[in-house]
């Protein structure tokens, strides 16, 4: 298995566009009134989304892939849940908030581009082969947690990076996002290692 690509040239590019997301991205986002999204919620904007478009960044990074519309489905992928109840048609009411959000970026995502987000975001929660890598990531970024707090199964993941993540005890990853975002080290936006001795207690 090969090890996790990690340099000081990648890093710089994770976080630079991680910063795209932050300041260019989340402020649209959360001017929109349509956004469900709350605080107290886990599939909120500073919780999962932030830990999922950091995840979906560096699997199309691996990928040499652009990672720009990749943030964008990560993005857009929860923002009209209402709960964290398991919930497969979350999606309709994102498409149309996700439609808005992109008329502000048009000069810099293509009508192909667009499609595929809009296409990624639906069938995010279903099973469903990917297309492109723009889904292949996004349904990567999104099942690793699961992988990483219950168990890990091969067979649900589509890129070789986010298997050998996915496959790995979460601390080494979130030590590298982390790094890479200037946080705390210990920092766990998502509660992944509280889940995970929760569950083995």
């Amino acid at each position: 298995m090969i090890d996790m690509k990690i340099n000081d040239e990648l890093k710089l590019e994770v976080r630079k566009c991680f910063d795209f997301y932050e300041q260019q991205v989340l402020p649209v986002i959360k001017s929109n009134n349509k956004v469900t999204l709350s605080d107290f919620w886990f599939h909120w904007l500073y919780t999962h989304t932030d830990s999922v478009v950091f995840r979906w960044i560096y699997y199309a990074l691996c990928l040499d892939e652009n990672p720009i519309p990749v943030i964008f489905a990560c993005a857009f992928h929860d923002l009209a849940r209402t709960d964290d109840e398991y919930n497969e048609t979350h999606w309709e009411k994102a498409l149309p908030i996700a439609k808005e959000v992109m008329k502000t970026f048009w000069d810099i995502l293509t009508d192909k581009e667009q499609d595929s987000i809009l296409y990624a975001v639906k069938n995010h929660t279903t099973w469903r082969e990917a297309p492109d890598y723009i889904s292949a990531c996004l349904w990567d970024a999104d099942r690793t947690r699961l992988w990483w707090i219950y168990w890990y199964r091969e067979c649900f993941m589509t890129t070789d990076e986010a298997k050998m993540i996915a496959s790995w005890d979460a601390t080494k990853f979130l030590k590298f996002q982390n790094e890479c975002l200037g946080r705390d080290p210990n920092e766990d936006r998502e509660w992944v290692l509280s889940y995970i001795t929760k569950i083995n207690s």
